[in-house]
């Protein structure tokens, strides 16, 4: 698995724990999409279509599935998926930019500020990964927060959440999610210090790469952690 495929593949790895959390099938290995759970506009229930699927099946798995979310990964098809998928009534709603490293180029470190959260506060979490994004509450939160295999951590300065970052870690690929810190605390190492508190203990369960899915203005801080670009990921929307 090359360096783009492994920073497609932690977010695949989430999405598709979901679905296990949940109870719910996902389709076979032979179809062009896979579908994780079925949370109405929920960011980890987006399909996700495989690399170098033919736009024309892509479009008749959506239309029979109804997925009101859809992501893919530039390539030789992606602009003829995405004139596809806009003449079905989807639209871009996000860009982002895969991103991946080796887990012994990055300096780990943990801090004192940071802390794990789970099922009994993850409504405190939940709303600061809100506030960060500034986006409507994730019903996934809950269900992530019941796994002992996430990490939710949580920046804590002064009494208050003002950073969070979600870790899934799969196959020695350390998957970083949901990193987002208060608008008026952004550009003081927040971001990177939940990164290397993450890492570190990555790197002590034996983890070899890390991968996200950077926002174009997110990947400078994680390029000057050490991550490298490797390709975009867009999603779009079903405009009812």
């Amino acid at each position: 698995m090359n360096e783009k495929e492994c920073a497609v593949q932690s977010l695949v790895d989430l999405c598709l724990r979901l679905s296990e959390l949940q109870g719910k099938e996902v389709k076979d290995e032979e179809s062009a999409i896979t579908y994780p759970s079925q949370y109405p506009f929920c960011w980890y229930s987006r399909s996700l279509v495989r690399n170098d699927s033919d736009p024309a099946a892509v479009c008749r798995e959506l239309a029979e599935h109804g997925s009101p979310l859809v992501s893919f990964t530039d390539s030789e098809h992606s602009e003829e998926l995405r004139r596809a998928l806009e003449e079905k009534g989807y639209r871009q709603i996000s860009e982002q930019v895969l991103m991946c490293a080796d887990l012994k180029d990055i300096d780990v470190r943990e801090d004192a500020h940071i802390r794990r959260f789970g099922e009994k506060d993850v409504e405190d979490w939940a709303a600061a990964v809100c506030k960060g994004f500034g986006k409507p509450d994730d019903p996934s939160f809950r269900d992530f927060a019941k796994d002992k295999d996430n990490y939710l951590y949580g920046y804590i300065l002064d009494g208050e959440i003002v950073g969070t970052l979600l870790l899934y870690s799969r196959n020695g690929n350390a998957g970083l999610h949901e990193v987002s810190c208060r608008e008026d605390l952004r550009r003081k190492g927040i971001a990177s210090a939940l990164v290397r508190h993450a890492l570190s203990r990555c790197r002590e369960a034996g983890d070899s790469v890390t991968s996200l899915q950077a926002s174009p203005l997110g990947k400078l801080t994680y390029a000057a952690l050490g991550y490298r670009e490797y390709g975009t990921l867009y999603t779009m929307a079903l405009m009812k």
